[in-house]
């Protein structure tokens, strides 16, 4: 880099190169004057001193032509790069860590803990809120801003931070719970009747426990209740009809078989004939005993 400088001497003069009137040097002149020549008329003369870069305005031993900051003694070639927003050691210009990128007033060398967020820097007067970033820079989080089940949503942000299937953005399904963080649990989830079946799940009766689409459940034929939630009501329900078999049980197990041993239900019977075998008719016992009673009076 080259500066020039502008220097201008008083001189006295009469009337220019040619001849001297009352200076130090009679004569004609073959060369301007210069700052020795006292003359009797003042006139200005600009010198100028080209220094072509090579003078050290910090006096820090570099020269502008080679120093990257002639303005500053601590920034020059070989010099401590320290965080003070400078390139101190002409290298690469200013580190990232020195330059202020959230505008909060705090760089990454000077404690600002993210450099990313103006709501992080030391002494944050609005101290620590629920946004999952350290907004103090005292190297901690609120109690409440972890993300203990690993969902993305720190525990201060979302209902339950056990479980990873709820959070705000979660969709809602049908387990009972609050998926998607909105305070409510839809009817159709709840269990009223305690049974272990949702409307969700097909419960047909959430309001009695003895209505539940279980295929263990059987249809008390009297209550007026449709127990196994198949769409029908007691008797209008197959199993109150004793259809395909005879257990006592008033269901309708398909199977074709009686497995009611004295038997007695409504599918089958399981009486012998008093013909083959059997206890003999009426009128044979009441012949038979007139029978005897002639001959004992014979």
């Amino acid at each position: 880099m080259s500066e020039v400088w502008t220097l201008k001497v008083p001189l006295v003069v009469d009337v220019g190169w040619g001849e001297n009137t009352g200076g130090a040097s009679a004569g004609p002149w073959t060369s301007p004057p210069t700052s020795s020549d006292t003359l009797s008329t003042s006139t200005s003369y600009d010198i100028s001193v080209s220094t072509g870069g090579e003078e050290d305005n910090d006096a820090d031993g570099y020269l502008t032509c080679e120093d990257c900051n002639d303005a500053d003694a601590g920034s020059h070639p070989g010099a401590t790069e320290i965080c003070d927003g400078l390139d101190n050691d002409c290298v690469d210009g200013v580190p990232s860590t020195e330059v202020d990128n959230d505008g909060d007033g705090f760089v990454g060398c000077g404690d600002d803990c993210d450099d990313t967020s103006a709501d992080a820097y030391p002494g944050n007067p609005n101290g620590e809120w629920c946004d999952g970033i350290d907004n103090d820079c005292d190297g901690s989080l609120g109690a409440d801003e972890n993300d203990v089940d690993g969902d993305g949503w720190v525990e201060c942000l979302e209902c339950d931070d056990t479980n990873p299937d709820i959070h705000p953005d979660a969709e809602e399904v049908c387990d009972g719970l609050d998926n998607n963080c909105d305070n409510t649990v839809p009817d159709e989830e709840a269990d009223a009747d305690n049974d272990g079946f949702r409307p969700c799940t097909g419960d047909c009766n959430d309001n009695a426990a003895s209505a539940r689409p279980d295929i263990a459940t059987e249809e008390f034929c009297s209550d007026n209740i449709d127990n196994d939630c198949d769409g029908s009501l007691d008797g209008n329900d197959p199993d109150c009809l004793g259809v395909g078999d005879d257990d006592d049980a008033g269901d309708d197990d398909d199977a074709g078989d009686d497995d009611d041993s004295t038997g007695g239900g409504t599918g089958s019977c399981d009486c012998q004939s008093s013909v083959a075998g059997g206890a003999a008719p009426s009128w044979l016992v009441l012949g038979l005993l007139a029978l005897g009673l002639r001959r004992r009076r014979s």
